[in-house]
This record gives structure tokens, C-alpha cells and sequence, in this order.
């Protein structure tokens, strides 16, 4: 199954923090993201967050088959 979502994000800046613990790589590291030039809304941001997040446990799986 594939599942998909698009959404349209106008041109915008970005910092992404990775924040990894002791425990890493046994636990995902902590990821936020800020605005530095133009608007997100808060959802926006969030379904940023959630997606990347995936991307992250999902290389996770697959690096742990190696």
C-alpha cells in the first residue's frame, strides 16, 4: 500500500535541530524544526516533524538489517 501526501508549502527557511541522547542509536534522535524566513502554521510544522520522523525510522529498520 501506498500512502502519500502533498502539501503545498510556500518558500520558507528553515533550521533543523537533531538532538541525539546517550542512547542513540538504540533511540531516535529528537528533531524540531524553526522558521527563519517566512510562515508556517503550527500543523504545518507538525506534519513536517511526523514525516521526517518516518524517514528516520524507516532508514532506522533498514540499517538494521546490515
Amino acid at each position: 500500500m501506498l500512502l502519500r501526501s502533498v502539501v503545498f508549502i510556500p518558500t520558507v527557511k528553515l533550521t533543523l535541530d537533531v538532538k541525539y541522547s546517550a542512547d542513540y542509536p538504540d533511540t531516535l534522535p529528537e528533531l524540531s524544526l524553526e522558521t527563519i524566513d517566512g510562515e508556517l502554521e503550527e500543523n504545518e510544522v507538525d506534519q513536517l516533524l511526523t514525516e521526517m520522523r518516518t524517514v528516520v525510522r524507516t532508514q532506522s529498520r533498514i540499517l538494521a538489517y546490515f
